[in-house]
C-alpha cells in the first residue's frame, strides 16, 4: 500500500516586494511608537512657514507705516505753507500801500539808496533778463491807476490756484469740509473769478460738502460760507469774499492738515 506524506507547509521564497516599491519594511508598531517624532517634524514645518509669513507681514506693516508717516509729514509741512501763505498777504498788502505813499518814499529814498540794490532784475529763459529801478516804479503814478486795485485779487488767484493744486484734485489728504472748500475756490479763481460746475464737481460736491463750519480748534472762524451748486456764475471775489475770508479759508485748512496729522504721526509711532 502506498505511503503518503503529510502535506508541507509552503515556505517563504524570500521576496520582499514591500521595499521593490520602495516602501520601508518596518514594523506598523514601530511607526505608531514613533508619531510623537512625526508631530514635533509637521510642527516645526509649521512654525517656519507661520515665521515666514509673519516676516512677510511685518515687511508689508512697516512698509505701510512708512507710507503713513511720509503723507503725515508731507500733510504737516503742507500744512505750515497754507499758513504761511496766508501771512504773505499780510507783507504784500503793506508792500503795496508803501509804494503808494509818496510822502514816505520820499523820507526814507536816501537810506534805501545806500542800503536797497537800486537795480532789479526779471531773468529770462534765453540769459537775458528784465532790469528796472526799483524806486523809480515804485514812484511811478501809473501804477496808482492801471494796476493797483487788482493786485490783491491777482495775488490771492496765484495763492488759491497754489493751495488747491498742492492738495490735489482727488482728495490726497482726505475731504475734510475745509479741505473740499479750498479746492471749489481754487477752480473758481482760475475760471476768471466766477464759480462754474461742472457734472464732476457737482457729484464731488453732493459726495464731500465744501464748508467753515466744524472747522480746526486752532482756528476757529466766525464766519459761515459754503459752496452750493447755487453759486453758478457767482463771483469769488469780491461778491462771495473778501479777502480777508479767503485768509480764513487758508488758514483753517492749514490748521487743519497740522491738527490731523500730527495726531495721526502719534498713533504711527
Amino acid at each position: 500500500m502506498e505511503q503518503r506524506l503529510p502535506p508541507q507547509l509552503l515556505e517563504s521564497c524570500g521576496v520582499n516586494i514591500g521595499e521593490a516599491y520602495g516602501v520601508v519594511n518596518v514594523a506598523m508598531s514601530e511607526i505608531i511608537l514613533n508619531v510623537a517624532g512625526v508631530c514635533a517634524l509637521v510642527g516645526e514645518s509649521k512654525a517656519n512657514l507661520i515665521s515666514m509669513q509673519l516676516d512677510r507681514m511685518g515687511s508689508q506693516a512697516s512698509k505701510i507705516m512708512d507710507t503713513r508717516q511720509d503723507k503725515a509729514m508731507r500733510a504737516i509741512d503742507l500744512g505750515h505753507k497754507l499758513i504761511t501763505l496766508a501771512h504773505g498777504y499780510y507783507s504784500h498788502t503793506a508792500a503795496v500801500e508803501l509804494s503808494l505813499n509818496k510822502e514816505i518814499l520820499s523820507a526814507i529814498r536816501p537810506q534805501l539808496n545806500n542800503l536797497w540794490q537800486p537795480v532789479g532784475e526779471a531773468r529770462k529763459k534765453n540769459g537775458g533778463s528784465h532790469q528796472f529801478l526799483k524806486m523809480a516804479w515804485l514812484e511811478h503814478d501809473q501804477f496808482n491807476h492801471h494796476i493797483r486795485d487788482e493786485l490783491d485779487r491777482i495775488w490771492l488767484t496765484g495763492a488759491l490756484i497754489h493751495s488747491g493744486d498742492a492738495l490735489g484734485n482727488k482728495g490726497d489728504f482726505g475731504h475734510a469740509p475745509c479741505l473740499e472748500l479750498i479746492y471749489h475756490l481754487r477752480n473758481a479763481a482760475a475760471h476768471n473769478n466766477r464759480f462754474m460746475f461742472t457734472e464732476g464737481g457737482r457729484r464731488r460736491l453732493s459726495k464731500h460738502p465744501a464748508h467753515t463750519r466744524d472747522g480746526p480748534s486752532g482756528y476757529p472762524t466766525n464766519s459761515i460760507f459754503e459752496i452750493t451748486p447755487d453759486l453758478e456764475g457767482t463771483l469769488l471775489m469780491w461778491e462771495f469774499m473778501e479777502a480777508g475770508d479767503i485768509l480764513d479759508a487758508l488758514k483753517s485748512a492749514g490748521y487743519y492738515l497740522h491738527e490731523f496729522y500730527s495726531q495721526q504721526q502719534l498713533q504711527i509711532k
